[in-house]
């Protein structure tokens, strides 16, 4: 979370996180019960998530699939 909350630095690019995101929400080992709140801290207005919206809304499919 401290990558995508970017509370130390400036991150401009979020893709990739986003990306790695997508990946572990489809793994067994991630909590089910984590989804929606990981949900509602993606669709919250964030400028800094627009720099990967196409990764931001592949996670957000998968995270709706969950």
């Amino acid at each position: 979370m401290g990558l995508l909350k970017s509370e130390d630095k400036a991150i401009t690019n979020l893709y990739c996180p986003l990306m790695v995101l997508n990946h572990v929400v489809q793994q067994d080992y991630f909590p089910r019960a984590l989804a929606p709140l990981l949900l509602a801290f993606v669709t919250k207005p964030n400028g800094t998530l627009e720099s990967g919206s196409f990764a931001r809304h592949n996670l957000l499919q998968t995270l709706y699939k969950v």
